[in-house]
């Protein structure tokens, strides 16, 4: 089996995402459809008035160039994902505030939405969407969510649709490259994975927590899995040119769901 080359890098939270901008991967094409802003901001008051959480942010909006059907059933379903935290907000307002007053602070809990799109063309649209809470205007906790599709019937697209094996076998690749090639120096640490670690890395593995571009594909997992102190996010970047017999790009994508 050809080796993978795997590179974990820490993928912090900054104030603004766009420093892996759509502009810097340069992955929309001019035949992808439009994808613009639907900007966030509702405000979330406790029953004396004060404002205690807050969304914000931006998420993608699927437009012209794509079926109308196609496009309102990928809006409502990154919709119902945004959905699903103004639950959250709505029905923690008064926690919120008594943290607030707890910890005498001024600042209410906060989640900021950000997005990028990694890929865009006439056949698929590959997005990832970034959220971080935070409690005390501080550091946030960051989570991701990716939304790939294939734009001719609305389908969501996992890591395993790129990939010229089926699920079984190429996880199976998948780990035994995390156990035989991870167990050694990681995340730029001059200390092994244990066993249990490159167990647990292995088990994390997840074909719907990935990205592409035309350069690489990645799969993210929370540093937390490895070890419960550490907060954030690791990515595993797989370039194609090292990948190839197992991962198309994306521009390729077409051809290889004809052939399948």
């Amino acid at each position: 089996m050809k080796k993978f080359l795997c590179v974990f890098m820490a993928l912090l939270f900054i104030s603004s995402f766009a420093g892996c901008s759509d502009s810097g991967r340069q992955n929309i094409k001019k035949d992808a459809p439009k994808i613009s802003d639907m900007k966030l901001n509702e405000k979330y008051k406790s029953k004396d008035g004060t404002v205690s959480f807050m969304i914000k942010g931006r998420v993608p909006e699927i437009g012209k160039g794509c079926d109308e059907f196609i496009a309102s059933l990928i809006n409502r379903i990154i919709g119902e994902y945004v959905d699903e935290f103004k639950a959250f907000a709505e029905s923690n307002i008064e926690n919120a505030r008594d943290f607030m007053k707890m910890n005498n602070s001024e600042n209410p809990w906060t989640r900021t939405f950000d997005y990028e799109v990694t890929y865009a063309d006439s056949n698929i649209v590959c997005l990832l969407l970034e959220n971080g809470m935070t409690l005390d205007g501080g550091n946030p906790s960051v989570s991701y969510k990716t939304f790939c599709f294939e734009l001719k019937d609305g389908r969501g697209l996992s890591a395993v649709d790129f990939s010229v094996e089926s699920e079984e076998p190429l996880r199976e690749d998948m780990t035994r490259f995390v156990l035989n090639d991870l167990n050694g120096k990681f995340y730029g640490s001059s200390e092994k994975l244990s066993a249990e670690q490159a167990e647990k890395v292995s088990s994390l593995i997840d074909f719907w927590n990935y990205y592409i571009d035309e350069e690489n594909v990645y799969f993210y997992f929370p540093k937390a899995a490895i070890d419960s102190s550490m907060s954030g996010y690791y990515i595993c970047t797989l370039p194609h040119e090292k990948v190839f017999n197992y991962f198309v790009k994306p521009s390729e994508f077409l051809s290889l769901s004809e052939e399948n």
